[in-house]
């Protein structure tokens, strides 16, 4: 069992949690059990995490931006091939690590049509991709990790 409050950051038809003051997404209900107590001076109280320490430049940002950059950068780094989504499990704030469960992969080659379901029932493959992209709205981190991987293969 995972300790800590799980939430859902994003699903496999598109939906993203949304962050205050963003208007972008497909509204859905999250998922919250209980309340965690914040002691970890990296994170305030609107779930903003402090990641200034790791780099020269201030870089201040929330768990649903992590989440929606780790998609993106799965997209990325696969040369366009797979993106994974239906983030949902704890934040360690301690550890300022995320720890995902049962995350759904969506592939498409398009060298390879006729390969549908590669990774399951769940992966719905170039749909899935657009769907995800179609909500998507790329924040500063998206920006950092997908640096230098726009030639992967």
């Amino acid at each position: 069992r995972l300790q800590g409050r799980f939430e859902k950051w994003n699903n496999n038809n598109g939906w993203r949690r949304e962050s205050k003051g963003d208007d972008g997404g497909k509204k859905m209900f999250s998922i919250d059990e209980g309340d965690e107590e914040n002691d970890d001076p990296h994170i305030d109280d609107n779930g903003v995490i402090d990641l200034t320490g790791m780099g020269k430049e201030k870089l201040f940002v929330s768990k649903n931006e992590v989440a929606q950059a780790f998609s993106h950068f799965s997209y990325i780094h696969s040369g366009r091939k797979m993106l994974i989504c239906d983030l949902q499990g704890v934040f360690c704030r301690g550890q300022n690590l995320f720890s995902f469960t049962d995350p759904v992969i969506h592939y498409h080659n398009a060298r390879k049509e006729n390969k549908q379901r590669q990774y399951g029932r769940t992966d719905m493959g170039q749909k899935g991709i657009q769907s995800f992209f179609k909500s998507h709205k790329c924040n500063g981190l998206c920006d950092l990790v997908t640096k230098g991987f726009i030639n992967a293969r």
